[in-house]
C-alpha cells in the first residue's frame, strides 16, 4: 500500500467516524425532542423535535440544547431538574446509538445476502 493510499483510507475512516458521530447526535438530539415535547404538550411533537434539531446545529454548540430546554420548559412552566435533563440526555444517547447500530447491522445482512 502506498502512501497516498494509506493517507486516502486514514482520510476515510476519519469522515466515516465523524458521519456517524454527527448522525448519532443528530438522531440523539431529535429523541431528547419528543420527550420534551410530551412535557410540553406541543401539538406536533416532530415539528418541535426537528425545530430543537435544527436550533443546535445553528449555534454549533453542545450545550445549546441544554440551555434551548431550559428556556422552553421555563416559559412553557414546566418545572424539570438539571439532572433529569441530562439523565433523558443520556438515553437518547444511548438509544440513538443502538437504533443505528441496528441499522448497520440490517444493513451488513443485506450487502451479504
Amino acid at each position: 500500500m502506498s502512501n497516498n493510499e494509506r493517507a486516502k483510507s486514514l482520510e476515510n475512516v476519519y469522515f466515516n467516524g465523524e458521519h456517524m458521530a454527527f448522525r448519532l447526535h443528530a438522531m440523539r438530539n431529535k429523541l431528547i425532542g419528543l420527550w420534551a415535547a410530551a412535557l410540553l404538550k406541543k401539538e406536533d411533537a416532530n415539528e418541535y423535535a426537528s425545530e430543537l434539531a435544527a436550533y443546535v446545529v445553528s449555534h454549533s454548540d453542545e450545550y445549546a440544547i441544554i440551555q434551548k430546554l431550559k428556556a422552553d420548559f421555563t416559559q412553557a412552566g414546566v418545572t424539570v431538574a438539571d439532572d433529569e435533563i441530562h439523565t433523558h440526555m443520556s438515553d437518547a444517547f444511548n438509544s440513538a446509538a443502538q437504533i443505528l447500530r441496528e441499522g448497520m447491522e440490517q444493513a451488513d445482512k443485506k450487502a451479504v445476502a
